[in-house]
Parts: C-alpha cells; structure tokens; sequence
C-alpha cells in the first residue's frame, strides 16, 4: 500500500502510482487493535449484521490510524469512509480508549457544515445507538443535540464530542475541564467550496492554525479524511506532505 512517512515529501500522484493491494492480499497481517475493531462493528450490528463485509484496506487505515498521531486518508468515493468515523466514536464511547493512544473524555469532530456532515453523523450514531442491544449494554447513558454528543460508558467513564461545521470556523473548548485530545476531519469541501480559493483558505485555516489551538498542547490525535474534489483541495495539497502520515487508497 502506498505509506509515507514524514520525510518522503511525496505529491499524490506519487502516492497513487506506488498503490499495490497485493501488498495487502499477500504480505499484510492486521493488528490486534484492528481486529477487534471490525469485532466490534460486528457486535455493535447484532444480527442484523453489516450492508457490506469490512474490505481488507479498512484493517489497514486502522492500524495507521492506532499507529501515528497525524493521519490523512485519501479513499475513493463509497469507501464507507464517514462510517468508520461513526463507529470510532462509538468505540471511543464504550471502551473510553483508543489502542495505542490511551483516554479519550473529550473529542472533536470537522464537518463540511453544520448542516450536512455533522448533523448526517450525529443521526447515524445516534440510530446506530437506538437500535443496538449491545451499545445500550455498554454505553449507559447517551445524549445527542445539534452541537454535541456526550456518553457514559458502563465504567461510568465520560466522552464529550463537539462537532463543527469547517465553514462556520472552530473554536476552542474543554468539556470536564480538559482540551480535546482527539480531531476527527471528515470530507470538509462541498462542491461549491473546492472552487472557491476564500473557502479553500477557510479550511486551511481550520485545519492547521482552529484545530491545533483547540487541542491539548502536548497529547493530540488528528484524524483527516476525504476524497479530493481537484488540485485546489486543501486535502490534495497536503496529501504526502512532511506534517501528515498518508495513507491513499484510489
């Protein structure tokens, strides 16, 4: 698969031309972390099961993702990329953890708007939540509003998760009297925003001057992902760049 580490400086066609899933069918063993996550969906779906089986590069984005504290994620288009996310703040809500990183009570979450990205999000857990036997055991209280989610796992171990809206601007908070430690950036560019250099600028700005300040100073979690609408996304420019681990899978 096509990884880069911090001094690569590779440009995303670079990374494109270096993909090979043969990697992944003939050499790739998944972590611990990754296999009782995709247990985990399993669980949290009961019998009703999943809409499709987990594809193998989904192993692979979570061991990055467990792995480095920095991740971009370029993925096509239906690679069930917002689902992932879901189910990462479900997982964050029941164990109170994230494998290889540690506690996380405060999160936040990057939406292309309030109304679109955070609110879709916000409605897919909070279904996923109603109609899972198992998250209702585990996670004993959950609270859903516009602007934030917050959970009580069966430990009694609190996540607050304050979503934003990348067009409307971040800005910093602490939930428990602590800064969020983990980020997650999902698809930030509607049609209209990728041709828009203001907006483009907007998300730049989101993403390494809003989110940086709004997290802890010294323990932090970035999650970015999307698909590229053009050469101007901020997505595509930072593809391969030294300040991100990226992983692409076109």
């Amino acid at each position: 698969m096509a990884e880069i580490e911090a001094a690569d400086n590779l440009a995303l066609e670079d990374l494109l031309k270096k993909v090979d899933y043969r990697a992944l069918e003939q050499e790739y063993v998944p972590s611990k972390f990754a296999l009782k996550f995709i247990n985990f969906i399993k669980l949290v779906n009961g019998d009703s099961g999943e809409e499709n089986t987990s594809p193998l590069f989904h192993y692979d984005l979570l061991d990055s993702i467990s792995k480095y504290n920095n991740n971009l994620i370029v993925a096509f288009r239906g690679s069930a990329k917002t689902s992932l996310i879901e189910y990462l703040f479900l997982y964050l809500a029941t164990f109170g953890k994230l494998d290889g990183f540690g506690d996380v009570s405060v999160a936040m979450y990057v939406g292309d708007t309030m109304e679109n990205g955070c609110k879709n999000l916000r409605n897919n857990i909070e279904h996923r939540y109603n109609n899972s036997s198992f998250l209702q055991q585990f996670i004993a209280k959950a609270v859903f509003t516009d602007t934030r989610m917050e959970f009580t796992n069966a430990e009694g171990h609190n996540l607050f998760i304050k979503m934003f809206g990348a067009s409307t601007g971040v800005r910093g908070f602490k939930a428990y009297g602590q800064r969020p430690v983990f980020a997650a950036a999902d698809d930030l560019f509607t049609d209209k925003a990728a041709e828009s250099k203001t907006i483009v600028k907007d998300i730049e700005n989101v993403m390494y001057k809003a989110i940086r300040q709004a997290l802890h100073p010294t323990r932090r979690k970035v999650v970015w992902i999307g698909t590229p609408f053009n050469k101007k996304d901020s997505l595509y420019k930072a593809a391969g760049t030294a300040e991100w681990n990226t992983k692409v899978y076109p």
